[in-house]
């Protein structure tokens, strides 16, 4: 299967090239366009960026608007964003589709680079990263992950206001129901990829193991009726809310907690080990998804061998090699390789460029 980008006034892109649907990597320097280029593409998804809240901030300077196309060849199918400052309109075949109806036919799971440094030094990151795989897979939990939120706003408000236990009684409910819910989404997360991260974890480093878990110090036990566990643990935190004005639990405050032999993972690891553990957590979700009958995930993966030696890259490369994988690096070594396991593109001036073997090198065509 063939699919064609055109992409035109986002950023500094003007992409117009057909591509297969295998592992697909772009090589550029900084500031060429490569993660403009997976924006874009999760612009299509989400409709939204994961770098800025300002669609005016993604357009071209002199451009009034930006268009995304994808086009999947032969069966023509079509997928077209139009982007304004004010709008971003979504079309399937011609007719309005709402980003998460589309996301149900076209699963997208985005893994940065800078934008994912936090992760190793503060929990919301940890969080966060949690919560991208579930909407990658479930969109339907952003309206769970909203109506939490918004009872933990409502709720924290009415604790800084001083309201009784009486008045804060609808927000309570609203908080225990939604709650739950993000904890039972994130719970089945972990514990339907655990053996897939471990599996590959134990190939990268064989001399280290990893435990991972969801930790609440709220949940005593994932055997539990978890709005029963809840509404226990609000009770209990009862004077600490009214002396702190703040919700001392919930989901907001849980971690993906990761142990090795030498204590936490997220305090001792390098930074090849966690960009390693981001593209193997990656490669587990889309795994998920297969195992769930679900359309094929799109993979979108920053700066994949940043810090990550050249054994465990090509090694990572190999599990990679499948559809709608699109990996980016700075390092031309790649564009030598002539076993490399898909297709390289080069990225000039916001050009995407095929690179192809010929005579045992690989060589850019216009």
């Amino acid at each position: 299967m063939t699919w064609r980008w055109r992409i035109k006034g986002f950023r500094n892109l003007d992409v117009d090239v057909e591509l297969d649907e295998g592992l697909t990597l772009v090589v550029g320097p900084n500031a060429s366009g490569k993660t403009s280029l997976l924006e874009a593409l999760y612009w299509v998804a989400y409709g939204r960026s994961f770098r800025t809240r300002s669609a005016a901030a993604v357009l071209r300077h002199g451009h009034p608007s930006a268009g995304v196309q994808i086009e999947r060849l032969p069966s023509l199918e079509k997928i077209e964003l139009q982007l304004t400052a004010s709008a971003s309109k979504l079309r399937y075949q011609g007719q309005l589709i709402s980003f998460a109806e589309w996301r149900k036919r076209w699963p997208l799971l985005y893994i940065g680079g800078r934008e994912w440094a936090p992760l190793s030094s503060r929990s919301l990151w940890r969080r966060k990263l949690l919560d991208e795989s579930l909407l990658s897979l479930f969109p339907e939990y952003q309206e769970w992950r909203r109506r939490y939120r918004q009872a933990w706003i409502q709720r924290t408000h009415a604790l800084m206001a001083g309201w009784s236990a009486e008045a804060r009684h609808p927000w309570d409910g609203a908080f225990i129901q939604a709650g739950a819910k993000v904890w039972e989404a994130r719970h089945y997360l972990i514990r339907q990829v655990r053996e897939a991260v471990q599996s590959r974890w134990r190939r990268l480093f064989p001399q280290e193991t990893l435990e991972i878990q969801l930790w609440s110090p709220w949940v005593p036990s994932w055997e539990s009726q978890l709005p029963s566990v809840l509404q226990e643990a609000l009770r209990r935190a009862e004077t600490a809310e009214k002396s702190t004005g703040r919700c001392q639990v919930g989901p907001h405050r849980d971690d993906l907690a990761i142990r090795t032999a030498s204590g936490s993972f997220w305090e001792t690891a390098s930074a090849g080990q966690v960009r390693s553990f981001l593209i193997v957590w990656a490669e587990a979700v889309a795994e998920m998804a297969e195992k769930l009958g679900k359309a094929p995930m799109l993979l979108l993966i920053d700066d994949f061998d940043a810090e990550i030696d050249l054994p465990r890259a090509r090694l990572i490369l190999s599990w990679l090699a499948r559809p709608r994988v699109i990996l980016t690096t700075h390092r031309r070594f790649w564009l030598r390789v002539e076993d490399f396991p898909g297709q390289c593109m080069e990225i000039r001036e916001g050009r995407l460029i095929p690179v192809a073997v010929s005579g045992g090198s690989r060589t850019g065509s216009s």
